[in-house]
């Protein structure tokens, strides 16, 4: 088996996936592993997750961007984002789960995918908890863009967990505005990155 393994590293040298330099037996190297380290949710502000001496930030404390708190698992640049793909979405759902342990926050009712259904899917199987396809998007001919609830999906009073992906802050302002006709009891949002 060793000899099968040198042999194929000698063909097909291990390198990081990110960066290209040479690993052994992993998909990144040292460096991009650390750059790419949960974020701390100590220090954060509770409602956007900037950085901030206090629990509120001065913006959020004024006029918050978003109704419901956020948080994040990964800062925007962290390498391991490079490698979020359909194939990957237990894994990156790991990570999620992890982070939302860090935070204290109670267990939500319902995973619902703000972009990728694959990843709430795989968070939801780890909370064991369901995950709900909630929005339908509509985009008339010549109007705005309009986030609407499929309707009977989820009961009143719920604690709903929105899983953001690609860190758009117009589609999490959509899918805030249409998650309230919903009347949860706690809306909490788990983006991939900030």
């Amino acid at each position: 088996m060793n000899l099968v393994r040198t042999v194929a590293d000698l063909l097909f040298p291990p390198v990081c996936f990110v960066c290209e330099e040479s690993v052994r037996g992993a998909l990144l190297c040292p460096r991009c592993w650390e750059e790419s380290r949960l974020i701390e949710p100590k220090g954060r502000c509770i409602h956007c997750f900037e950085l901030s001496e206090h629990s509120l930030c001065e913006m959020c404390q004024k006029d918050p961007l978003l109704p419901y708190p956020r948080a994040a698992v990964f800062e925007r640049e962290a390498p391991i984002l490079t490698l979020v793909d359909e194939e990957a979405d237990d894994a990156v759902a790991g990570f999620a789960y992890y982070q939302w342990q860090q935070l204290h926050l109670p267990e939500p009712d319902f995973i619902i995918p703000i972009h990728a259904p694959g990843l709430a899917r795989a968070l939801a199987k780890l909370h064991q908890k369901p995950s709900v396809d909630l929005f339908r998007v509509r985009r008339p001919f010549r109007g705005a863009e309009r986030w609407e609830l499929k309707e009977g999906l989820i009961p009143e009073e719920a604690i709903l967990q929105l899983l953001d992906t690609e860190g758009d802050m117009e589609s999490l302002k959509f899918a805030s505005a249409a998650i309230s006709e919903a009347f949860p009891k706690r809306v909490h949002i788990l983006s991939l990155c900030i």
